[in-house]
């Protein structure tokens, strides 16, 4: 086992400038540096003499310019696989930064452990960059989802910090004013994050896991997009949207990540609800299972499921699955292109450019409607 840490001390690049914020405090006090990216990295590998832990302690100056596109992350994901990264190996990564990772961080990172799962990740951030903005929440959103661990800092966390990582002359570490206070602040709010769903997909997710395929290869993960309207007289009155998606550790579905959610924050016996959801993949045989008994035991929800693609139709317990799902009341269909379309307003941080279909949607879409009329029954 290798063990790694890695701090990124000084703040990412933004704007063309660094900005230094007092670490976990509001910021509001802001001082504008050169550009100029500290990273600072501890190694830790088996000893081949003894068998136990030895360290060797490496400290970086990566420089860059205002026109550097690399953040923190994007240069120790570089380093790290030039000069770590193997396949027969198990790596357990740490890092300290001063700012959460951006959008462009976050999907970066996530999509590096999707692809090396040797590789666990813990993210002890000392401040939450624009934790307000639905993209930088979806970002962590990712990471979480994909195996990170991400945490606020704690004040050991920054004595530890402070003793492996700054040249701190023999000093102790003082802690500054409101330090307790403002690590559980963040780590409220950062709690709040990682708990709800995510509010929009981004442009190549969607067109990547939406994709209607017959076959499709490399999508391992199912996004759910739904929205949830209640019935009042005399209509209907939206009340939520979002996206969820599989959790990589522990494991969960995002149909059961929905169904949990639901039933704790709206789901009331004297009110009628209409749930829809758009789904990369159909239900597997457990979800479709905890899903149509969910629907058994609550007539006062009705759910309608578009489905992108037809998860091992062929198989004759996925065909069960969703043949029980219409027994207890579900609507399962295919996605139209019209669909498509409503998935990619409602659903997509588009920016404003219109849906453009792709990968023959239409006569797919044909094919894998009459897939699932031979697998429901014409009557469905």
């Amino acid at each position: 086992m290798f063990l790694l840490d890695c701090l990124g001390t000084g703040s990412l690049w933004r704007d063309h400038e660094r900005l230094h914020v007092k670490a976990n405090s509001c910021p509001t006090e802001v001082t504008y540096r050169g550009p100029v990216t500290e990273l600072c990295i501890q190694r830790v590998q088996r000893k081949s003499t003894c068998g136990g832990l030895g360290a060797e302690h490496l400290h970086l100056h990566l420089l860059g310019w205002v026109w550097s596109s690399y953040h923190a992350e994007s240069h120790f994901l570089l380093w790290f696989q030039k000069n770590f990264l193997s396949l027969d190996k198990d790596f357990q990564v740490t890092w300290y930064l001063s700012w959460s990772p951006c959008p462009a961080c976050a999907k970066q990172v996530a999509d590096f452990l999707a692809v090396h799962r040797n590789v666990s990740l813990t993210i002890f951030s000392a401040r939450l960059y624009y934790f307000w903005d639905p993209e930088f929440r979806d970002g962590l959103h990712r990471l979480f989802e994909k195996g990170a661990r991400v945490a606020i800092m704690s004040p050991k966390d920054f004595e530890n910090c402070w003793e492996g990582f700054v040249f701190n002359e023999g000093r102790d570490f003082r802690p500054w004013d409101n330090m307790v206070e403002n690590y559980q602040s963040l780590r409220i709010t950062l709690q709040e994050i990682l708990r709800y769903p995510m509010e929009r997909l981004f442009r190549k997710t969607f067109y990547f896991h939406f994709q209607n395929r017959l076959y499709a290869s490399r999508r391992n993960t199912t996004f759910l997009c739904y929205r949830v309207d209640r019935e009042e007289r005399p209509g209907t009155v939206s009340l939520a949207r979002g996206v969820w998606r599989n959790q990589v550790h522990p494991t969960c579905h995002a149909e059961l990540r929905f169904l949990s959610w639901f039933q704790s924050n709206m789901l009331c016996p004297n009110k009628d609800f209409q749930v829809t959801w758009y789904l990369s993949w159909s239900p597997c045989p457990n979800c479709a299972k905890q899903v149509a008994d969910f629907l058994a035991a609550h007539r006062n929800v009705s759910l309608t499921i578009l489905t992108a693609r037809l998860y091992y139709f062929w198989d004759q317990k996925f065909r069960n699955g969703l043949r029980r799902l219409c027994e207890e009341g579900a609507r399962v269909a295919i996605m139209s292109p019209q669909d498509f379309k409503n998935c990619w307003e409602d659903f997509v941080w588009n920016k404003g450019w219109n849906f453009t279909p792709r990968f023959n949607v239409g006569r797919n879409y044909q094919l894998l409607a009459s897939r699932l009329e031979e697998i429901l029954g014409p009557h469905s």
